[in-house]
């Protein structure tokens, strides 16, 4: 191993990638670097040797990236303004069942990333909108177009939840769900009102047909394989 690694703009892009999303695949890095997956491997690799990305080898998953300790310290220390809060965290990431759903989230974040679209997920939307009643998986942010991705279909009452929510949170113009499957089904289904008379509450019971009307549903890999030509970028 040499004596130094020379940082360069793909590289602190990565850095930033990485400590939004906490942990991704392979996939969503090369989306990013748009190389040839030797000259990725052998720049991940180099990284992780010099502890600027750490490499997580979990059973049964592919590898898995995180934000190494120094790569914390790139971002704190040229980047004071945007990480002034920034406190540097070396613990192993913890996955949860959730994981491929949160890797997805990462892909579909890469290819925003890639197209220059501002963009925010789940994890920071909590935090800067505590009153939101419906948190989705991303949101871009100059539109104000949530996304949740759908890998397996939920009750009823759940998505009466999701719309009562959507109604109820002024800062979203538009939800659109990415499915696997048949996408014109899925909306099929949500539209039904009569489905969420077993709500608890008034708003999950009577969804409004203005916010029906903000509805899309969309198939997952259409969608990640055309995004150039997705209509709101």
């Amino acid at each position: 191993m040499g004596k130094r690694v020379e940082i360069n703009e793909k590289d602190i892009i990565l850095f930033k990638f990485l400590y939004k999303h906490k942990y991704v695949n392979t996939k969503a890095i090369h989306i990013l670097y748009t190389k040839k997956e030797h000259t990725i491997y052998v720049r991940l690799k180099k990284l992780a040797d010099y502890d600027y990305i750490k490499i997580l080898k979990i059973k049964n998953m592919e590898n898995i990236y995180t934000l190494g300790f120094k790569g914390y310290q790139i971002l704190k220390e040229s980047f004071e303004k945007e990480f002034k809060n920034l406190r540097i965290n070396i613990n192993r990431i913890a996955l949860n069942n959730n994981a491929n759903h949160h890797l997805i989230i990462a892909e579909i974040g890469a290819l925003f990333l890639n197209n220059n679209i501002d963009y925010d997920i789940d994890l920071n939307i909590k935090k800067i909108n505590p009153d939101w009643l419906l948190v989705p998986d991303l949101i871009l942010i100059k539109d104000k177009i949530a996304f949740e991705i759908e890998l397996e279909y939920k009750s009823m009452i759940k998505y009466g939840k999701k719309l009562a929510g959507l109604q109820n949170t002024k800062g979203i113009n538009k939800l659109i769900y990415l499915v696997r499957g048949n996408a014109n089904k899925f909306k099929e289904k949500l539209i039904k009102i009569d489905e969420y008379k077993a709500g608890k509450t008034l708003d999950e019971r009577i969804i409004l047909a203005e916010t029906i009307k903000k509805l899309e549903v969309l198939n997952l890999d259409d969608f990640v394989a055309d995004i150039n030509n997705f209509k709101y970028i």
